[in-house]
């Protein structure tokens, strides 16, 4: 399987398509939708998806977006983020890869690893 990461034509820059799971109303369904990040977000990302955890999110019956990171681990959500559907998506994706490192940064440490 190819790497996720692909340069962009600044070599500063990274660009990640994240694969999230998008629960479809009503019944539940499941299809892979992606959203595409570069530069810091497509690396924090990337920390994220390595660490073994899950995007998901699901349109709300109030039509707002519900974006979340899994961990099949504890079995619960580590991040969560609601946002109205549209140009808000992308700042709120943003925060999410945000908290998400961040409990993943500190899971690390929690485990004492070097």
């Amino acid at each position: 399987m190819l790497d996720p990461l692909i340069d962009t034509q600044n070599p500063n820059e990274t660009k990640l398509s994240i694969p999230f799971t998008q629960y479809l109303r009503p019944d539940g369904r499941q299809r892979i939708m992606r959203f595409d990040v570069v530069g810091d977000l497509a690396v924090e990302a990337k920390k994220i998806m390595d660490a073994g955890l899950r995007f998901e999110c699901e349109i709300l019956s109030t039509d707002e977006v519900s974006l979340t990171v899994f961990d099949e681990g504890i079995g619960e959500n580590v991040a969560i983020e609601i946002c109205s559907n549209g140009p808000g998506v992308p700042i709120a994706t943003a925060r999410l890869i945000h908290a998400a490192v961040e409990y993943v940064i500190l899971s690390y440490l929690d485990r004492g690893d070097k």
